[in-house]
């Protein structure tokens, strides 16, 4: 008979014994259920986050993963061209399974004047900074986690 959750075997009161099997059949059910769990908390690996635009940033560094449902967003966008004035910078495009159902806000600090600036994840998997502004050389660093 097995287990109403998990469907895990035990013998039923009329069943003849035999521990061998029925401990090895349980013990095989038990390291499937455990690999299946195993294998949804470890996730996807690291993706790098396409798209993104606008003339002198660097966004080879951007990337995605998800892990049990819930998708992480790294940004980390260095400034390859002159110095900008505060604007809008796309960092990417998500793909489809790794979009929120409504916006997502968070925010990014340059790291070298330490100057948050916002950003946020729209459900078509946009990933836009928010006014951000940075001189030549100056990196741009957020994460962000949402589930989907």
């Amino acid at each position: 008979m097995p287990t109403p959750t998990y469907s895990f075997p035990y013998p039923a009161p009329g069943d003849p014994p035999n521990g061998p099997v029925q401990l090895e059949e349980l013990a095989l059910a038990v390291e499937e259920e455990v690999a299946r769990i195993d294998n949804e908390l470890a996730g996807d690996s690291w993706q790098a986050l396409t798209g993104g635009g606008g003339s002198g940033w660097d966004y080879t560094e951007n990337a995605y993963r998800k892990r049990a449902g819930v998708v992480t967003v790294q940004i980390d966008t260095q400034r390859s061209g002159g110095d900008t004035s505060p604007g809008n910078v796309v960092f990417g495009t998500l793909p489809s399974g790794y979009r929120p159902s409504r916006t997502i806000f968070g925010t990014v600090m340059n790291q070298q004047n330490g100057v948050p600036h916002l950003f946020q994840v729209e459900t078509d998997g946009t990933v836009t900074g928010i006014q951000v502004q940075a001189d030549t050389n100056e990196r741009i660093r957020g994460l962000i986690n949402f589930p989907v």
